[in-house]
């Protein structure tokens, strides 16, 4: 419901500066704003992972750690399908030995037979914070732009936007898939749109790509927030 999730005093941004977040709290912020996340461990050396990945369960995602590195591919900061602790352990001192400034480690579950969306938040200058919702992966060309409201946002309004975006029924099941869950992606679009304008002042752009939405629920992946 509209109004479950801190107001713009309790977000605890006061303390930081513009520019990008860094994602450990980008990630955390989010969490507390309600945005469902991908399970995922962090990890300061190689070897803290294996604990943390049988935690989470086998097969995993690693991703290097990099201050200030947004977008990891290019940096061969990203792993995907690690079934065991020798696959994990080779590909964390891989990234170790490529890029010397490696803060760390990020474990992700594996989420697999999803929709890959792109949702954030974007600052109009006269309108102040809107949420945008958009096809990732493969659908991301195919599928036409992006839709966009103004924040905050009730369930409604959130799901009108679906609607907008997915005039073809992708989501209710397309090819043979099952239909994916388009509640849970709605109750995200909330969350989103609640932090968005909690912390208009400060939050300049949220970018959540991709946000996967699975027949049981919609988890957001990576995330990078810009405060002004």
């Amino acid at each position: 419901p509209a109004g479950a999730h801190p107001p713009a005093a309790s977000l605890g941004l006061d303390g930081f500066a513009p520019g990008l977040m860094a994602e450990g709290d980008a990630l955390a912020l989010l969490a507390r704003a309600g945005v469902p996340l991908v399970p995922q461990a962090e990890a300061e050396t190689a070897g803290g992972l294996a604990a943390a990945a049988a935690a989470l369960g086998w097969p995993v995602v690693l991703k290097g750690v990099v201050p200030g590195v947004a977008h990891r591919t290019e940096r061969g900061l990203v792993a995907v399908g690690l079934a065991d602790e020798p696959a994990l352990r080779a590909a964390a001192e891989a990234m170790a030995a490529a890029n010397p400034d490696l803060s760390g480690y990020r474990l992700q579950a594996m989420v697999t037979g999803g929709v890959e969306l792109l949702a954030g938040v974007v600052r109009d200058p006269h309108l102040g914070p809107a949420v945008a919702l958009g096809w990732g992966g493969v659908l991301a060309e195919a599928m036409g732009a992006p839709v966009v409201e103004i924040a905050p946002l009730d369930e409604g309004i959130a799901q009108a936007m679906i609607d907008r975006l997915d005039p073809h029924g992708v989501l209710a099941g397309w090819r043979g898939r099952p239909a994916a869950d388009r509640a849970a992606l709605a109750r995200l679009l909330v969350a989103l749109g609640e932090l968005a304008h909690a912390g208009r002042e400060r939050i300049a752009e949220i970018d959540l790509n991709p946000v996967i939405v699975t027949p049981d629920g919609a988890l957001a992946v990576d995330a990078v927030i810009v405060l002004g």
